[in-house]
């Protein structure tokens, strides 16, 4: 009786610390029921430049100006992590939002209310090695309580290559080619524009011109919802992140400023 006790007390404790920290191993894979991926996003996109007033960089707040800010061409990097308590050879078509974290590092933003859905997953070559991947990522880039002066949403499409790993049955990496739009573009410092006695900080939205109006100069700056995002991606099996969550020892690592997703 005193063994049944016991043995109740530790079922009942590691049940805890898997669902806090891991996965709880299966019976059929007792330590390996976990996959994590590694996800990079190397984007080119526009930022916001001054056009006809300079800005005082201060903490952005939401807002925005009417004018003087325009857009141009700019970098913008996202990393992260698909993290799911499942092993199977297609985990990758059944990831959502629950299971995945994404951020960016320079600004310590990272992707909300994020849509993912897979419409290509294929294994290729006689030799059962290759794969191919396309799929469609959606979120907004944000703080813990949305008060980012430069939120902004990103739609994604993916598409490219990896290879297959047909021992394990497992897809091991993807690289390839990404295109879409983000919804706003931000010139990247805080402005004033109330006064010096009751000043109103804002990150103002940046625009652009269209050719009929060039010849206004930065009067001619109009607005629109959507530019466009376009850059690479790769995708890569992390063994030892997934045995490691597998076995309930740790998540995947994750910067404070980030969100822990529902499931893990």
């Amino acid at each position: 009786m005193k063994k049944l006790m016991i043995a109740a007390a530790v079922a009942a404790i590691s049940g805890i610390a898997s669902a806090a920290d891991a996965c709880a191993p299966g019976a059929a894979t007792p330590t390996y029921n976990a996959t994590v991926y590694a996800v990079k996003f190397a984007l080119k996109t526009p930022t916001g430049e001054v056009c006809s007033s300079k800005g005082t960089a201060s903490a952005c707040a939401p807002g925005q100006d009417a004018s003087g800010y325009v857009r141009k061409p700019s970098t913008y990097a996202l990393q992260g992590w698909f993290a799911n308590c499942s092993r199977v050879c297609d985990i990758l078509k059944n990831y959502t939002n629950n299971d995945i974290a994404i951020w960016n590092a320079k600004e310590q933003l990272f992707m909300k209310d994020i849509t993912y859905k897979v419409s290509i997953l294929h294994v290729l070559s006689k030799s059962q090695r290759d794969a191919e991947i396309k799929f469609n990522l959606v979120g907004t880039m944000n703080n813990k309580d949305d008060s980012s002066g430069l939120a902004r949403k990103f739609t994604l499409d993916a598409a490219g290559f990896g290879k297959y790993d047909l021992k394990n049955n497992i897809y091991t990496s993807f690289a390839g080619n990404v295109v879409g739009t983000v919804s706003k573009v931000m010139y990247p410092k805080a402005v004033n524009i109330g006064t010096a006695a009751a000043p109103k900080w804002v990150c103002p939205e940046a625009g652009y011109w269209l050719c009929a109006n060039v010849a206004s100069g930065c009067a001619g700056v109009v607005m629109a919802e959507e530019s466009v995002a376009y850059g690479t991606f790769s995708l890569s099996f992390n063994s030892a992140a997934s045995t490691k969550m597998a076995q309930a020892k740790g998540l995947p690592v994750i910067p404070a400023y980030v969100t822990k997703p529902n499931a893990w």
